[in-house]
């Protein structure tokens, strides 16, 4: 298993070993049990739109890399392709002038259902990319999407919150037949009111194509974190209701996927990683997020 970047102290990264459990349930399946301690504080997510024809969009993928080695498992990024800055060329978008006449250049297509379900849901997020939404802040005032340079500033006040509550990924990948299972667990760490509902994304990175940057183009751009689908509403960024009314402090809850999701031929699993989020449904507010790697 591959771990986010985290700076840990030494005796903590031993005691951490043994509570993680990688064994094989057949010669084709491994199964992962997340980690067992519990986090009390929140975890950031940035949802942000980006597409290989915006000329500002590698400086946002550069920004969020940063955010990832400074905080580790308390961030998480979700890239979303789709709209005019991410149609494929040199139809339905022409090819950018600095690849005019090269065959093949631009003719990726990153788009997916759920990344027009998260377009239809945040109109402004497509429009003028790189723009992004932490933990959705800003929803029942429509100010939910935001530029890059809010971005560091929100992530770093969030993390130091405490969390509503825990959360974790275990699952089962099955490289015979490709088959993805979910389940993700937590405790309630404060006493909540309200109507949350979970979405698991799918996520993939590594993907390597062009991509513009400023007046040049990039041919070997790596993508990382590209939306693929919404495991339990497939095509749909609403997720499945997990709990309504008040829920108190030290309830333990869990959700596990109905059935398994089949990985596509197309996607590299060992690539793909596992987004858990919860949120409120009235307020459109991120409470706790998680991220785990398929392989």
């Amino acid at each position: 298993m591959k771990f986010n970047r985290l700076i840990i102290p030494a005796v903590i990264v031993c005691a951490f070993s043994f509570s993680m459990c990688d064994y094989i349930v057949d010669p084709n399946e491994v199964a992962t049990v997340g980690p067992v301690f519990d986090t009390t504080k929140r975890v950031a997510l940035i949802e942000e739109w980006t597409g290989h024809t915006c000329i500002a969009c590698p400086a946002a993928a550069a920004d969020i890399e940063q955010l990832e080695a400074a905080y580790g498992q308390s961030f998480v990024a979700i890239s979303i392709h789709d709209d005019f800055f991410a149609e494929p060329c040199p139809s339905p978008h022409p090819t950018p002038n600095c690849a005019i006449g090269v065959p093949g250049a631009f003719a990726e297509d990153f788009r997916c259902a759920t990344g027009a379900s998260y377009s239809a849901s945040h109109v402004s997020g497509p429009q003028s990319p790189p723009q992004g939404m932490v933990n959705r802040l800003g929803m029942q005032s429509n100010t939910e999407v935001k530029g890059r340079g809010t971005w560091p500033g929100l992530v770093d006040s969030l993390v130091q919150e405490d969390a509503c509550t825990s959360i974790h990924i275990d699952h089962q990948y099955n490289t015979s037949n490709r088959q993805l299972g979910v389940t993700v667990r937590g405790t309630w760490l404060q006493s909540y009111t309200g109507t949350i509902n979970i979405a698991i994304m799918l996520t993939e990175s590594g993907m390597v194509g062009w991509q513009t940057n400023g007046t040049s183009c990039d041919s070997e751009f790596v993508f990382e974190n590209v939306l693929r689908e919404c495991l339990n509403t497939p095509g749909d960024i609403a997720g499945t209701q997990l709990t309504t009314g008040t829920t108190p402090v030290g309830n333990v809850w869990s959700y596990t996927l109905p059935s398994a999701y089949t990985i596509p031929n197309a996607f590299d699993p060992a690539g793909c990683t596992m987004v858990a989020i919860l949120y409120d449904t009235t307020t459109g507010e991120v409470l706790q997020a998680w991220k785990e790697e398929v392989q």
